[in-house]
């Protein structure tokens, strides 16, 4: 009798991290709404790199400000936030959510410039503040549809690629930012560049949201679980009665 002292493999090569991460890929790319709201964080999260490679550089070298300044628009920005994210929750259901994530990707881009061309506390402060709002109405709707759109058991696959591809775009903002601001001196130029990126990529979303029709996934399955809901509690009504009358 022969024993072996070698573990055997906790997984199989098929539940392996690359397959999972593949599978995840996968239902992205068969739904129409899944892969435009990655393709709108892909583009967000390579902004943000670009804004937080270039923030506190900005504020320090190009206009001076000290650390009370930092901190405070700092803070402002994470107060707008925390704002917008309460004022979100109070909905249970955004129509149209695509068209809001579009239109605040337009916002960002409108933030993110005119923050480029700010030469004071104020419009920084105002700037910075408003970007950290849109970033809360492209969060939050996005990971919720997220939830509503993909099934249990594929959206921990489908959240693990998200992550990726998150990481990956910040990355590339942040290095591109990074070799742009050290070869001029200066933070504008790439800060400039951030906001029409972003701006420009909203506008375009617009179109492709109406030329595709692409909400029409939302509402059937929003359609679907409505009708799921009404008939359990149809049932359930039934179950009830048959008990009170059997009773």
């Amino acid at each position: 009798m022969k024993t072996s002292l070698k573990p055997k493999r906790l997984e199989k090569a098929e539940d392996s991290f690359r397959k999972q991460l593949m599978d995840g890929a996968s239902v992205i790319r068969n739904s129409g709404v899944l892969s435009f709201i990655l393709s709108i964080f892909f583009v967000v999260m390579i902004g943000a790199g670009i804004i937080n490679a270039l923030i506190v550089p900005f504020l320090e070298d190009d206009l001076h400000f000290g650390a009370f300044e930092l901190g405070l628009v700092m803070g402002g920005s994470s107060a707008l936030g925390a704002v917008g994210a309460a004022l979100l929750g109070k909905k249970s259901q955004i129509e149209k959510p695509l068209y809001l994530l579009a239109g605040s990707m337009v916002l960002a881009g409108f933030m993110v410039f005119g923050l480029s061309l700010s030469v004071d506390l104020f419009g920084v402060l105002i700037f910075f503040s408003l970007v950290g709002l849109v970033n809360v109405t492209i969060a939050i709707p996005s990971n919720a549809l997220l939830q509503e759109l993909v099934r249990d058991e594929l959206r921990g696959r489908v959240f693990a690629f998200q992550s990726v591809m998150i990481d990956t775009a910040k990355v590339i903002g942040m290095i591109v930012a990074g070799l742009w601001a050290e070869s001029i001196g200066t933070s504008r130029p790439p800060l400039s560049f951030a906001g029409v990126f972003l701006l420009i990529v909203g506008t375009l979303g617009f179109g492709i949201i109406a030329r595709k029709n692409i909400h029409f996934e939302i509402d059937e399955k929003r359609r679907l679980r409505s009708e799921a809901e009404m008939e359990s509690e149809r049932v359930e009504e039934i179950t009830l009665q048959d008990i009170e009358d059997s009773s």
